[in-house]
């Protein structure tokens, strides 16, 4: 079958990249011709129709921007580095149709010609990007085969009756539905009355084999612990130095966060997908608040940890996805909380029963997209 994807594929970030190849790589793997559809998100970024309102989420928003801005002006000669490095992934490990579209309506005029059509993963279908209708097929007619593989939502309810009217009315266009996480299956449950399916991310459908066979420069090193933060809470960053002190390990940082201006660790600057998969594979211990950062070390079978990247009690701590992910797989005791102290022993993972746990998730979530493939 010739497939078309939705996905997050111009972004710079390590995640949105490599789930978006992982989603391309294992629909070839089941027989398929996959290409992405070349989808400009960011066209529509400035026209954002639930941007916030209250004068204090404003005033929130210009200080996240104004800081994000000198984080970039700081950095700016590795910030190009790192462009580079993801353009060249771009142009060397996806396929991408040639025309480039905007907007639902110009997707819709260009009468595209796939016999199934699949949307994921990554947060795809965030209640803070409605405006992007077109993740929901809403240019296709009802007659097209449309796929949801993984599209995670990002949080785990919606109170914004607008934005719930107007995912009800979207989600019609998707005839088969699955979500990356069990709360955001819910959500869509409620919202659909229909049964979704929870499946993997798909950077874990890929084993550690093939992703490492990615990897074309090795680097030899001292131990490191690899810190890959997004947000800016210090626990995590001080349970990843504890670690390095009481190993006596080095501390290798790929920064992404403005908090990382301050550091005096080493820092990996200008790290493309290729180079992320790199690190990973070559630390001996992890820690991150990411959700994709915690699949690379499950994927790699490294000792890790993860944090939440926001307050853990506030209303936007995301910490359900890591939840949902290490419930999965029996980890839990790998998300770590403010307070909590580092001992050498908490350092084992018996992967030999979390490979069996990963492989069972994986047979469910290749059944779940052959199965919406074929039927």
């Amino acid at each position: 079958m010739k497939i078309g994807i939705m996905t997050f594929h111009k972004s710079e970030s390590h995640g949105a990249m490599l789930q978006a190849f992982a989603l391309q790589k294992t629909l070839e793997k089941l027989g398929n011709d996959a290409e992405i559809i070349n989808y400009d998100r960011f066209f529509l970024k400035n026209q954002n129709e639930i941007s916030a309102s209250t004068l204090k989420a404003k005033i929130k928003r210009f200080m996240i921007k104004f800081i994000s801005f000198i984080y970039r002006l700081i950095n700016k000669k590795y910030n190009a580095k790192k462009k580079e490095r993801f353009e060249f992934f771009r142009a060397n490990y996806l396929k991408i149709g040639e025309k480039e579209y905007h907007t639902s309506d110009e997707l819709r005029q260009g009468k595209l010609e796939y016999d199934a059509y699949v949307t994921g993963s990554d947060q795809v279908w965030n209640p803070d990007s409605i405006i992007h209708d077109a993740f929901y097929f809403t240019f296709l007619d009802f007659s097209k085969k449309t796929i949801a593989y993984a599209p995670s939502i990002g949080v785990s309810k919606i109170d914004n009756p607008g934005i719930l009217q107007k995912m009800e009315n979207y989600l019609k266009h998707v005839k088969y539905l699955s979500c990356r996480e069990n709360a955001g299956a819910k959500v869509i449950e409620s919202i659909t009355n229909r049964k979704v399916e929870s499946v993997l991310d798909p950077t874990l459908l890929l084993n550690k084999d093939e992703w490492s066979d990615l990897i074309y420069k090795k680097t030899k090193r001292n131990p490191y612990v690899l810190c890959y933060f997004l947000g800016s809470l210090k626990y995590g960053r001080d349970y990843a130095k504890e670690i390095a002190k009481q190993l006596r390990y080095d501390i290798v940082v790929i920064p992404q966060s403005p908090v990382e201006i301050f550091s005096n660790q080493k820092k990996e600057n200008g790290v493309g997908p290729l180079e992320f998969l790199s690190l990973f594979e070559g630390a001996s211990v992890v820690c991150t608040d990411s959700f994709h950062g915690t699949a690379f070390s499950v994927n790699f079978q490294k000792p890790f940890f993860s944090f939440c990247r926001r307050n853990p009690n506030g209303t936007a701590s995301r910490i359900s996805r890591l939840q949902d992910l290490l419930g999965k797989l029996n980890l839990k005791n790998r998300l770590i909380m403010p307070g909590d102290t580092f001992k050498p022993e908490k350092l084992e993972i018996d992967y030999e029963k979390v490979k069996k746990l990963l492989e069972l998730e994986r047979k469910s979530s290749i059944s779940y997209l052959t199965n919406a493939l074929e039927n």
